[in-house]
Parts: C-alpha cells; sequence; structure tokens
C-alpha cells in the first residue's frame, strides 16, 4: 500500500473501513487456499494483505481511543 492510499484510509469513514477489513480477510484466506494449491506466484501478496488488514485495525483503534 503506497502511502497516498495510506492517507486516504484515514478519511473513509468506520463503516467503509469495516467492510474493506472484511474483503480483505476474505482475500487473505482465498490466498492461503490457492497457496496451499501452488497457484499463486506472488507469494508476498499474502503478507502484504495482512499489513493493510493491520494498517485498518490501527485507524479503528486510534479513532476509538480519542473518542473514547
Amino acid at each position: 500500500m503506497k502511502i497516498q492510499e495510506f492517507k486516504n484510509l484515514r478519511q473513509k469513514e468506520d463503516k467503509e473501513l469495516l467492510t474493506s477489513l472484511a474483503s480483505l480477510k476474505k482475500e487473505i484466506t482465498k490466498l492461503g487456499l490457492e497457496m496451499a494449491m501452488k497457484k499463486v506466484k506472488n507469494v508476498s501478496l499474502l503478507g502484504q494483505k495482512k499489513k493493510d488488514i493491520a494498517r485498518i485495525l490501527t485507524i479503528l483503534r486510534e479513532r476509538k481511543t480519542i473518542n473514547g
């Protein structure tokens, strides 16, 4: 994820972040299955998706602590 995309995440609402979080989790599941079947050529994609999830969760936690 590029810096600009990360800044765009901060501008999204919580509902949008939660929907993108759910879709990323589905993608990770799908990638895991494809990796087990050795269909994935870009293995680092799984790590990138996990980092994206961590970024989204970080933003949500920051908002939760700020807003109470």
